[in-house]
């Protein structure tokens, strides 16, 4: 029997040293890695990500963590390299899926729909873009004596590192080939980017020559 009590006291002590706590909105929950034999040391952001959707149904794909204000990004990276210690506490932000989102795509996944939202928001970003790159044609079309140079050579830049963020974005987001709908839009989107920043670089180019 006393044998019994302290191997409970192991249990007890080992748990503490591999639990951490979730926060979503108004919920709280407590997440064990006591399986990891090295705990926080050893499981991975990854695994963090696992445990949160299995208690919150949040997709993986939209989830956004932090650790005492700091964001948790890199899904390989230990836990315990992230600052996230026993007791401590990590915020989930993100959002469910309900069952009308999920008539939208064929495979009937919620990580599909997630993954839909974030191409959809980069969309949104470049459709943003489409009036600037307009202006921006129009004042090498027909510039203005004297030229502003610093608006053109500012604007410029500007179109181009927001298109070439625009498709860093896209690229990070992964589609498995059974998210036929996902793929598509973000096809769909890499070709809008990639169309306007010729756009851009084809402006850039007429207004290096008035800007001589």
């Amino acid at each position: 029997m006393l044998r019994s009590f302290f191997n409970f006291r192991k249990v007890l002590k080992k748990e503490s040293q591999t639990t951490i706590k979730l926060t979503w909105k108004t919920h709280h929950f407590w997440l064990s890695f006591s399986e990891f034999a090295h705990g926080l040391d050893e499981a991975l952001v990854k695994d963090l990500k696992e445990k949160c959707k299995e208690k919150t149904k949040v997709p993986i794909a939209t989830m956004k963590l932090s650790v005492s204000g700091a964001k948790i990004k890199d899904d390989t990276a230990t836990l315990a390299s992230c600052g996230i210690h026993p007791g401590c506490e990590v915020i989930l932000e993100g959002d469910t899926v309900n069952e009308a989102d999920l008539q939208q795509v064929a495979s009937g996944s919620d990580e599909e729909i997630a993954l839909l939202s974030r191409v959809n928001d980069i969309s949104d970003q470049l459709n943003g873009l489409v009036k600037d790159i307009e202006e921006f044609e129009a004042a090498v079309a027909q510039p203005k004596v004297p030229v502003d140079k610093k608006y053109l050579e500012d604007t410029g830049i500007r179109l181009s590192e927001l298109l070439m963020q625009a498709l860093m974005k896209l690229d990070a987001v992964e589609c498995p080939p059974e998210f036929t709908t996902a793929r598509a839009r973000r096809r769909e989107n890499v070709k809008l980017s990639q169309s306007l920043m010729q756009r851009v670089d084809d402006a850039k180019v007429i207004a290096k020559k008035l800007c001589k």
